[in-house]
């Protein structure tokens, strides 16, 4: 049986607009996720508080949060019924915890293009599937 959801997992900095520095990702565009059904959460090497209280800041509950550097934490966020997994970050230190932890990586200025443009269909090209 193959699973429809899929998880995203989002870097802070440089990724996320409300992130220090700001990124390409939008609280808005977190909630066109949501509606979609899909899960999102944080993934950053900040700390669990610090990252919940941004995102709440920004308007938006995310499912689960998690410290990228934490190999069991990424456990954690497998455990949603997903089919898919997928971290948007901004580097290779990014890629490499999330493909470690067996997500797919998506860089976050990527996901913007991607998002602007499937956002209107129902579905996400490749590279998000």
């Amino acid at each position: 049986m193959r699973l429809k959801g899929k998880l995203f997992s989002f870097d802070l900095d440089n990724t996320l607009n409300f992130g220090d520095p700001p990124g390409p990702v939008t609280p808005r565009m977190l909630k066109q996720l949501r509606r979609k059904g899909y899960y999102i959460g944080g993934a950053s090497g900040k700390g669990i508080k610090y990252q919940r209280q941004k995102w709440l800041v920004a308007g938006v509950r995310p499912d689960f949060i998690l410290v990228k550097s934490r190999a069991k934490e990424w456990q954690k966020a497998k455990q949603f019924k997903a089919g898919s997994f997928i971290h948007v970050g901004d580097d290779e230190k990014d890629e490499r915890y999330a493909t470690r932890a067996g997500f797919r990586f998506v860089s976050a200025r990527d996901f913007v293009k991607i998002l602007k443009h499937r956002m209107k269909s129902s579905s996400l090209p490749t590279g998000c599937d």
